[in-house]
């Protein structure tokens, strides 16, 4: 997989038009998304509920969907605002899908991430202080895969 700057930015917009896999076949010939997806996707029952953590903008969410038929659950959860807006507008009207705003890590908090200037990027990262390149950071909520299963 491609990762520099210029792929990176290549990607968003590929994303964006809606034909990033089109793209993706041009620009990259390892098909580890490909080979990465289908690997995942073999292992899932139609009954099961399934975490997509770090959903972005819910490709893998939409693939789940197809796969769990009408008796599964998923569990979308996307720390950054424009990509949560992105996946309200796809899966709002959707019984299966919950959609959660938070990150997934090791305790619960406030954590600091860069936001890439692609707000819909893939690429957005938590950093300990705020040293982004372009000083676009923000803050958002963190829990424990533990303390959002004791909730439920």
């Amino acid at each position: 997989m491609l990762t520099s700057p210029i792929a990176i930015k290549i990607r968003g917009i590929t994303r964006r038009l809606g034909i990033n896999k089109i793209m993706g076949a041009v620009i990259s010939s390892s098909g580890y998304e490909d080979k990465f997806g289908n690997k995942i996707i073999e292992q899932i029952n139609s009954d099961d509920t399934i975490w997509d953590i770090g959903a972005n903008l819910g490709v893998y969410t939409n693939k789940f969907l197809e796969k769990i038929g009408s008796s599964g659950q998923i569990v979308a959860f996307e720390p950054t605002q424009d990509c949560f807006d992105h996946l309200k507008k796809l899966f709002s009207t959707s019984d299966q899908v919950a959609l959660r705003n938070i990150a997934i890590g090791d305790s619960d908090g406030i954590v600091r991430m860069a936001i890439d200037s692609d707000s819909l990027a893939a690429t957005h990262k938590v950093v300990k202080y705020d040293n982004s390149e372009d000083g676009n950071t923000v803050s958002v909520e963190i829990r424990s895969a533990s303390s959002i299963a004791a909730d439920e």
